[in-house]
This record gives C-alpha cells, sequence and structure tokens, in this order.
C-alpha cells in the first residue's frame, strides 16, 4: 500500500453479504494510526464486500512499515466472524500530501 493513494481493500466471503448484520474493517499501523470503516462505509455486493481508503488515510500510516488489516462480521443469525489479520507493507511517496 502506498501513502497518498485511494486503495479498495476487498474480502471474498463464503456467504452472500446479504446475511451481513454489522461489519467493521479495521486498519492498524505502528506509529499510532489506527483507522476503521463501519458498515455504512463498506461496499456489499453479492460474496463480495469492500472499503476504500482516502489519500488522508493512508498518508497517516509510516513509510517502509507494514499495516495490519482485519475484518469483523456479525451476521443476522448472530454469530460473530472475524479474518485472519493480515498484513500489507507501505510504501512512501515523494509528495506526502493529497493531491
Amino acid at each position: 500500500m502506498r501513502r497518498g493513494t485511494t486503495p479498495t481493500v476487498t474480502y471474498t466471503l463464503p456467504f452472500d453479504a446479504g446475511t451481513i448484520a454489522s461489519a467493521e474493517i479495521t486498519f492498524s499501523n505502528p506509529g499510532g494510526a489506527y483507522i476503521s470503516k463501519s458498515f455504512d462505509e463498506i461496499t456489499k455486493a453479492g460474496n463480495k464486500i469492500s472499503v476504500r481508503l482516502t489519500q488522508e488515510e493512508t498518508l497517516r500510516f509510516r513509510a517502509n512499515s507494514t499495516v495490519k488489516i482485519q475484518c469483523a462480521i456479525r451476521l443476522s443469525s448472530g454469530a460473530g466472524i472475524r479474518s485472519k489479520i493480515h498484513e500489507e507493507p507501505v510504501t512512501d511517496a515523494l509528495l506526502g500530501v493529497p493531491v
């Protein structure tokens, strides 16, 4: 993930996204950047959910580190699911401000 970009993170689910009652996708980076995207910010289509980060959000990540990403879901049946924590490398941008 490059700082100052607007990446989309997508999860492919083993069930239809229409069965989700609530969800949250969380990003954590050493040095204090903690971003959590709520159910209202998540796009749902078929068996996929996705969220897009803003330039301002990715600029909060420290360069040459990793960002940890995890999805937490509550199904309409009441069951709770969490994905494995995924680590993505963070690369720098020469211009450290939004364009």
